[in-house]
């Protein structure tokens, strides 16, 4: 079986399998008075500096954003999370092959 095949058969086998690793994904939500600093947190969350002159936001504000090694980014689109999420199961069920292997 070539290289390409196996790790197609891995990542449908892992699609089908009960396999569990973190989501690293959660969801916060800010209430508040108005003008207490609740998007300006999550401006600072997203390393964006602050502003005194920026308007009370009217309604509510929806930010997607992903978070790796404690940096937070905004994302324009949503993201597919399903891919990376099985892609990453399928690189520790390799890891544990190889390891098998090396026995």
């Amino acid at each position: 079986e070539g290289n390409k095949q196996q790790k197609q058969r891995l990542f449908l086998e892992t699609l089908d399998s009960d396999s569990k690793a973190s989501w690293n994904r959660s969801r916060l939500m800010f209430i508040g008075q108005g003008r207490a600093g609740k998007s300006a947190t999550v401006r600072s969350l997203l390393g964006q500096p602050f502003s005194e002159e920026s308007d009370s936001t009217i309604g509510a504000d929806v930010s997607e954003t992903i978070a790796t090694n404690s940096i937070w980014k905004k994302t324009r689109e949503p993201e597919d999370f399903a891919s990376p999420f099985a892609a990453r199961i399928m690189l520790e069920k390799m890891a544990k092959e190889k390891a098998l292997v090396k026995r």
